[in-house]
């Protein structure tokens, strides 16, 4: 395993230890049906919704990054997962690091529909 995929795994434990702790549950962990016939894989997924969070570690790596034409690829694989009936919200490093709650609130919001009511499966 690259450096690249430790630390993006490291941050994908740390994401999960978060959604543990805010009794968020009913996941499926690195998520690969999400377009069919094709190597796509979601972080965290909430099948029944077709909800999909993206952990977005290697934006921040020096060197080691998003190339431009993997940010592409990127682009159109959430575009493609878009298409097929997902909704799929990403979080950087630093978004995780700076306000973790406020990427748990945001994803409370998709999971409840965005009504504000509190349908979230307890862990």
């Amino acid at each position: 395993m690259g450096k690249r995929q430790a630390k993006k795994s490291e941050l994908e434990d740390g994401f999960e230890t978060l959604l543990k702790y805010n009794g968020i549950g009913g996941y499926v962990r690195n998520y690969r049906r999400v377009i069919p016939k094709r190597r796509y894989e979601l972080d965290f997924a909430w099948l029944p919704l077709k909800v999909g969070v993206e952990i977005q570690g290697g934006v921040w790596l020096s060197r080691s990054g998003h190339t431009r034409a993997g940010q592409v690829a990127d682009y159109r694989k959430l575009n493609l997962a878009t298409v097929y009936g997902w909704r799929v919200l990403q979080f950087s490093t630093d978004m995780l690091r700076r306000d973790p709650q406020g990427c748990i609130e945001q994803l409370k919001q998709l999971l409840n529909g965005g009504n504000g009511t509190d349908n979230v499966k307890e862990v």
